[in-house]
């Protein structure tokens, strides 16, 4: 992997650490913030994990490579789930998708079988665990979204029919590839 990509989405991450919505998913504390997510397609009262994830990785790519931030517009949704498939089945972007970890990366989740999921962007990885930076979410690892957080994570695929259960992960598209 280009480092540059890594450090890029981590640097545009970081930075989002703490914003916090208001409750409900009615908007959000900072008005920068609520501005760039607006930008990104967010509208109260979507959920918001998607939205997150779409503007960190646009950002980055923005200042890294236009075409592939233009790409990103059409292969990124409002959807967890829906994103990582769209990667998937993308013939120039499938081959980013992997059951391994790193740094930069894109996590996605499917709660149960359903099509409702929960994504963010992968930090740091050791061994079976990862620290992931994640929006509509809290700090606290519970259900409720309320903030970017950092979360503990385990690598494991074991199927949960009510809970999320892991897809799989979209490694950041090398620059030097287009």
């Amino acid at each position: 992997m280009n480092l540059n990509e890594e450090r890029k989405i981590l640097e545009v991450a970081k930075g989002y650490l703490g914003e916090h919505e208001i409750s409900g998913n009615k908007g959000f504390v900072n008005p920068e913030f609520e501005e760039q997510m607006r930008i990104v397609g967010w509208q109260p009262p979507f959920a918001w994990c998607s939205y997150f994830t779409m503007l960190v990785w646009r950002m980055a790519y923005g200042q890294l490579n236009s075409y592939i931030e233009h790409d990103l517009r059409s292969i990124m949704s409002p959807s967890a789930t829906a994103t990582f498939n769209n990667f998937r089945r993308s013939p120039s972007y499938k081959r980013y998708v992997s059951k391994e970890p790193v740094p930069g990366a894109i996590i996605a989740f499917q709660y149960g079988k359903d099509w409702r999921g929960h994504i963010g962007i992968v930090e740091t990885v050791r061994g079976k665990s990862m620290v992931c930076i994640e929006g509509n979410t809290n700090s606290k690892g519970g259900r409720e979204g309320i903030e970017v957080a950092r979360i503990n994570r385990q690598l494991d695929f074991t199927f949960r029919e009510k809970g999320l259960n892991l897809m799989g992960f979209v490694h950041p598209p090398l620059i030097d590839n287009h």
